[in-house]
């Protein structure tokens, strides 16, 4: 028996306080336990059941707000709230139901650490889940925020068959982040771009990738936006499909600042929008449909193979397009020191590789082999040469050379002196019969006199070509 003492009330106290304190430590375990459970694996990988059905915000709570273990696998039953800020290598995150989501929510939340943001942590997998910033799926809402699905700095994260809906971005790695997807990646709803690649950093797309957006109040949309020596790669097909903006059109992809894109031919390439690479930017596309222009620019360098283009193209300011095999429905202008190479694998006499004209600017170049366009403009002090395909007419200003080899003219060149052609057959074929090549201006011009074998007419000074070359006639 205790006696009535002041050691006895004492002990008293102290027994009542444990058994409250473990009376309440024991109702935050059942509360945990009823959304998730763990065990460890054979490979010393610790797996855990998270259940969102019964506990939205069981990725929030302690120990795992803000700190998650390396090594840790979470199998995710409906939608948990975000952020998550995940810092620790090998996590996994793995939707085991229809329902598998990350959620972030609107606002008042900060959006700061995007839905999931991998902040060096290496090895981070995202997999069957849906990532919903569709709370920030609006320029008005998202503009001034880091709302995203999906951030990563210096961190290596796999994005593994899942669909991003809402915020600014849908996927940016930045600053020596990489970014791997394989199965099937849908970017969905995001107001300015689906993936945004900056500072040195990687997305290789090893399954297809579906971007699309009907978002039109966030001031611009780069649905692609690869910037300061960022790298995006697809490699397994790609669809981009854009809305229409009041007053501007939005950028499909945009490609700048010592960037690279390479689209390759393995998959269904499909770009709904036009493509910008400037600021000695570079890109490779291997096959596929473009759906508006290509322009390049600031130095940099594009190669296009097997592609059908339905715009035009522009390269200005010492860039450098090459094209292989690309069927093109609209014009082409190469300006300001550019340059163009037009190469076809086979002759096809129903073929059409240019639906349009092709203008060559003052100090500007283009080389056409077994190609076909309909017009060509050179200007001064340009040049071109065409081998071995067919133009429907050409107009040669002041200062320009022009080379025909084994081509085939459907209509009538204008020479503006003094300016520069050379023509030859090649293995017999070249034909500018039926037609006639009119020197306007003086007749200083150099005609190859097989030209003349030919038996179509010269005429010296044609009335109609004086005046002004680049007035309309």
């Amino acid at each position: 028996m205790f006696k009535n003492t002041k050691e006895s009330r004492t002990t008293t106290v102290i027994i009542s306080v444990l058994i409250l304190v473990c009376g309440g430590f024991t109702q935050v375990l059942a509360d945990r336990s009823s959304s998730m459970n763990a065990n460890l694996g054979s490979d010393g990988r610790t797996f855990i059941n998270v259940n969102c059905y019964a506990n939205p915000n069981a990725l929030l709570q302690p120990p795992y707000s803000k700190k998650f273990d390396p090594n840790t696998t979470f199998n995710i039953k409906g939608a948990c709230n975000g952020p998550l800020y995940i810092t620790a290598d090998g996590i996994r995150l793995i939707g085991v139901d229809e329902s598998a989501a990350i959620v972030l929510p609107g606002p008042p939340t900060d959006p700061s650490d995007g839905a999931i943001f991998g902040d060096g942590a290496h090895d981070l997998r995202i997999q069957d889940l849906l990532i919903d910033a569709s709370a920030w799926g609006t320029g008005e809402i998202a503009n001034g925020t880091d709302a995203a699905g999906i951030l990563a700095r210096n961190a290596f994260i796999r994005v593994i068959n899942t669909r991003i809906v809402g915020g600014l971005w849908s996927i940016n790695p930045f600053r020596n982040a990489i970014v791997r997807t394989q199965g099937l990646v849908e970017l969905i709803d995001f107001v300015n771009s689906g993936i945004s690649i900056g500072d040195q950093s990687l997305v290789t797309a090893r399954g297809p990738v579906e971007i699309r957006s009907t978002v039109t109040d966030g001031g611009y949309m780069y649905a692609v936006d690869v910037y300061r020596s960022g790298v995006m790669d697809f490699r397994r097909g790609v669809k981009i499909e854009l809305p229409e903006y009041n007053g501007f059109e939005p950028i499909a992809i945009a490609v700048y600042r010592q960037s690279h894109l390479r689209v390759r031919s393995s998959g269904t390439v499909n770009i709904q929008g036009p493509i910008m690479v400037n600021t000695l930017g570079s890109a490779n596309i291997d096959g596929g449909y473009i759906g508006n222009d290509l322009d390049i620019n600031g130095g940099s360098t594009v190669t296009l193979s097997s592609v059908t283009i339905d715009g035009g193209i522009s390269a200005e300011d010492s860039s450098t397009i090459t094209l292989n095999s690309v069927i093109i429905d609209g014009d082409i202008e190469v300006s300001t020191g550019s340059g163009l190479e037009m190469n076809w694998s086979t002759q096809n006499a129903d073929r059409q590789d240019v639906e349009g004209t092709l203008a060559i600017a003052v100090n500007s170049n283009a080389t056409l082999d077994s190609s076909s366009v309909q017009e060509i403009f050179a200007e001064s002090a340009s040049s071109f040469e065409i081998e071995g395909g067919e133009f429907e007419g050409a107009e040669i200003f002041q200062g320009a050379v022009a080379s025909f080899i084994g081509a085939i003219a459907r209509g009538d060149i204008r020479v503006f002196a003094p300016s520069t052609i050379v023509y030859q057959q090649e293995d017999g074929i070249g034909s500018l019969e039926w037609h006639t090549i009119h020197l306007c201006g003086n007749t200083s011009s150099f005609i190859d006199e097989d030209i003349r074998d030919t038996g179509f007419v010269v005429d010296d000074v044609v009335p109609d070509c004086l005046g002004n070359p680049y007035e309309d006639d």
